[in-house]
């Protein structure tokens, strides 16, 4: 017997980096309590608010905890314990469906978490209070307080979504009286089982099933890693989407909760059924065009129907891959619909701390999406969060506008990336961003240096198309014979150090790359670079600058070498300059690779 499917919650879910954290206070002090505390959460990424209790202003406490309770991820009261519990009295429904409710008092002498201690994340938001705050956390959790595992909390650090919650308090019990609870999982779990727990015995039902596949026995923790591509035709309505979706996911077995993607050809981006769909069940939809789906390597199904119509022979199986994940289940017609299923690779942690996630640094190229690199593009719709410089951060919000953002202000860049680590070591994918390519003068380096630091983490590094490249597309063919790039900016190279490169790339003849030719600080540097050059180098060397690669008002010039040493660059200008060979050719700044050196030669033999 297979457990059906059971309906999607109402109540949102929202990645834990992106809390919802609605404070109230109802006295002066309490409200500057409470003013810190948003800000010290607030700088890890959630979302934050204070709300006056007090006061010709106030606002009704009941009213806000009838809002606040349906809507948000966790209410803080900075009151007495008993203003809270009379404000959230009517409103409690159940472990798995209630926020986090928190009290503080206003002295910051202790910090309890009153309700969803563990499934809704009060305990542990009432461990991030205290270190803001320096409050004695008071726990009165059973497991807690008695120092066995908490199976719920657990589950909550590892993303994982508990289906029958009245089997947590069996677990518990069970570990409470000094038993131990068996369990068994579809996923790899890293580390050791805690104390009390062991994997099950062929010859007995486990006490804790993990997996997209729910046990008809014992508690149910199901990772949400399931991507259903889906394919239908034009006009298909949202009811008889959502019939075939549901059997689709019981005739496999597949719980309801595991999904966390529906993909699909973007021919449908717009399909009214199938977006409604989406939008009932919550679930993220992710489209996919012609050229990706295709691109992709596999024992695909293949329809001449469908590849007429779309261009594609497997919407539904390509699209689920496309979205991230292995394909699981083939395709799959129910009531003229097809369905595909594709998991995406989860590993789980027993360690205290949640599992790691991955940290991606990514080139976004030269600053506009069409030179951004597939891998890029693909890596941002599947990030939970984005890191990095508020430009570029804005480059890759154009691509995935609903995704959560962190930035720092300019030199802030050790602490971007500190939290960008801290973000992936609990089990995040963050994608931080870099113009141009993450390697060159990028944020690569700095993250490898300071990752020793952190929980060990899976750190990928996107490729993107570096300034030296771009640049010398729009120029025209400056750089076919060897070349080096070197950055002008001595903030974090001291300025002999970038004179002795000059000086040895002038005098070995190199096509260079110059980054960061000038800025308002540095506004001799490019002149200095140049009388360097004009050392080794005729005056009459090929140059060119290319200003705003990629983006609406891109512009360029050719000259000598004496003439860039005055033109006007400023730090949106990549400079270039040629060898000795290098030379103008309508227009175009090109340097020979050796080629008609190389006929002339063949010819005389």
């Amino acid at each position: 017997m297979q457990l059906q499917a059971s309906p999607m919650q109402i109540r949102p879910t929202r990645a834990k980096h992106m809390a919802d954290i609605r404070l109230i206070a109802f006295t002066q002090k309490g409200l500057e309590l409470s003013e810190r505390i948003a800000n010290g959460l607030a700088s890890a990424g959630d979302v934050t608010s204070c709300t006056k209790g007090f006061g010709e202003d106030k606002v009704n406490h009941r009213d806000w905890t009838a809002k606040a309770f349906s809507e948000a991820d966790a209410l803080v009261f900075v009151s007495a314990t008993g203003i809270a519990v009379r404000s959230i009295a009517s409103h409690v429904v159940a472990k798995d469906q209630d926020p986090a409710v928190i009290v503080i008092d206003e002295g910051a002498n202790y910090c309890i978490p009153l309700l969803s201690g563990h499934i809704g994340g009060a305990n542990a938001l009432a461990k991030r209070i205290c270190a803001i705050t320096g409050a004695a956390f008071a726990v009165t959790t059973a497991s807690d307080v008695n120092g066995v595992f908490s199976v719920d909390t657990w589950a909550t650090e590892q993303g994982l979504k508990v289906l029958n919650t009245p089997d947590i308090k069996k677990v518990t019990s069970r570990l409470l009286a000094g038993k131990t609870v068996s369990f068994e999982s579809e996923l790899p779990i890293l580390g050791m089982p805690p104390q009390g727990v062991e994997a099950k015995r062929s010859d007995m039902d486990a006490d804790i099933h993990i997996g997209i596949h729910p046990s008809t026995t014992g508690l149910n923790l199901v990772p949400r890693i399931a991507i259903v591509g889906i394919g239908c035709r034009k006009g298909t309505d949202q009811a008889r989407i959502s019939a075939a979706f549901s059997t689709f996911l019981n005739e496999n077995g597949i719980a309801r909760e595991a999904v966390c993607a529906i993909a699909s050809i973007d021919l449908k981006k717009d399909e009214p059924g199938l977006v409604a769909f989406t939008q009932e069940a919550n679930v993220p939809f992710k489209t996919f065009n012609e050229t990706e789906l295709n691109a992709l390597e596999g024992p695909f199904s293949s329809s001449e129907f469908v590849q007429g119509i779309t261009g594609v022979g497997c919407v539904c199986e390509r699209a689920s891959v496309a979205a991230g994940g292995t394909l699981a289940i083939p395709k799959t017609v129910i009531d003229g619909i097809t369905f595909a299923l594709a998991v995406k690779p989860c590993t789980l942690n027993w360690g205290d701390s949640p599992m790691s996630g991955t940290l991606h640094i990514v080139g976004l190229g030269p600053g506009n999406e069409r030179f951004m690199t597939q891998a890029a593009i693909e890596t941002l719709k599947n990030a939970d969060i984005i890191c990095g410089y508020h430009v570029y951060t804005a480059l890759a919000s154009a691509v995935v506008p609903d995704t959560p953002v962190f930035t720092t202000p300019m030199r802030k860049e050790i602490d971007r990336c500190r939290e960008a680590l801290r973000l992936a070591s609990e089990g995040k994918d963050v994608a931080m961003v870099c113009s141009g390519d993450a390697g060159v003068y990028g944020m690569a380096g700095l993250i490898m240096e300071l990752a020793h630091e952190f929980d060990p983490i899976e750190i990928d590094v996107v490729c993107g198309v570096t300034a030296a490249l771009s640049g010398a597309a729009v120029l025209g063919a400056p750089l076919t014979n060897d070349f080096c790039t070197i950055s002008l900016s001595d903030q974090l190279t001291p300025w002999e150090e970038i004179e002795k490169r000059l000086h040895a790339a002038g005098d070995a003849d190199f096509c260079i790359a110059l980054y960061n030719p000038m800025s308002h600080h540095r506004p001799l540097h490019l002149q200095k670079a140049c009388d360097i050059l004009l050392e080794h180098r005729d005056p009459e060397t090929v140059c060119g600058v290319v200003r705003q690669i990629g983006r609406d008002d891109q512009s360029f010039w050719v000259g000598t070498l004496a003439e860039l040493r005055d033109y006007e660059c400023d730090m949106f200008c990549t400079a270039f300059v040629g060898n000795a060979k290098t030379r103008i050719i309508d227009g175009k700044m090109v340097t020979p690779r050796g080629y008609e050196k190389k006929s002339e030669m063949r010819s005389m033999d």
